[in-house]
């Protein structure tokens, strides 16, 4: 799930801007008619720091931003707010130990009510972990593009190897560390499947990576074996009825598919 292209999906349905109704016509200064131009059916992906602009182009949004810097007499500015919200709706999860996420994390506790209702606006629900300091956004519709197969597999994997650790209180700050060997007996016991290939399963740990649930540690040497840590987000992301919806659309498919679960 790409929460960036919900947004850009959410932004798209407002309503029409006050010049008229869409598909309504103006009068230009002789008279003659003029087409209300209308924003794109499809707008493309959002790409840098997003505006949250109202279609008139009116930025309302970063006026409200602008609102809430003034208030930090000067620690932090209107972009500082944008990019916190850009960061969470396109990594899933902001972690507050992660590098660079320090201040958006700050400024998602910190003013949490302003971000709840701009992201609520997009459909999407944010949540605060405060034992294990991170903010996870969960999109009410299931919008933009789907896990793998192969990506489902794996995090269903994952999520057991978790609870079990959880179980066996062998959790540290959040994070299960597990080896490449009891990742791939976990999987074949669970999936009774092949065990990916090295660059099969390099490319699967980097989108779960992506997803916020997953990050792989000791990869700086090529030739020694790495370690992937699962991250507290994983019960968020992965919640029950993810599971349920995982499970059925990701295990039983046909050998060999990969389409999107």
């Amino acid at each position: 799930m790409l929460l960036s292209a919900l947004a850009a999906d959410r932004l798209a349905q407002r309503g029409p801007a006050r010049g008229g109704a869409p598909g309504s016509v103006r009068t230009d200064a002789a008279g003659g008619p003029h087409p209300v131009r209308r924003r794109p059916a499809h707008p493309q992906p959002l790409r840098g720091t997003p505006a949250f602009c109202h279609p008139t182009g009116e930025s309302r949004m970063t006026a409200s931003w602008e609102r809430l810097a003034e208030a930090t007499d000067g620690r932090y500015t209107g972009a500082d707010f944008e990019r916190a919200a850009y960061q969470l709706l396109v990594e899933q999860v902001v972690y507050a130990a992660d590098r660079g996420s320090a201040t958006p994390y700050h400024l998602l506790v910190t003013y949490a009510a302003a971000f709840k209702d701009v992201l609520d606006r997009l459909g999407v629900t944010m949540q605060h972990n405060h034992h294990h300091n991170y903010v996870v956004a969960l999109a009410r519709h299931r919008v933009g593009p789907r896990m793998r197969l192969s990506e489902t597999r794996l995090a269903l994997v994952l999520r057991r190897l978790y609870d079990d650790a959880i179980h066996r209180a062998d959790v540290t700050d959040g994070e299960a560390l597990v080896g490449l060997e009891d990742l791939e007996r976990a999987y074949g016991e669970l999936l009774g499947r092949p065990f990916p290939s090295k660059g099969e399963l390099d490319d699967l740990l980097q989108a779960l990576r992506r997803y916020g649930i997953a990050k792989i540690e000791g990869a700086e040497d090529p030739l020694q074996p790495y370690h992937v840590v699962i991250r507290a987000g994983i019960v968020d992301v992965l919640g029950e009825s993810a599971l349920l919806q995982l499970a059925a659309h990701g295990v039983d498919a046909e050998e060999g598919s990969d389409e999107a679960a």
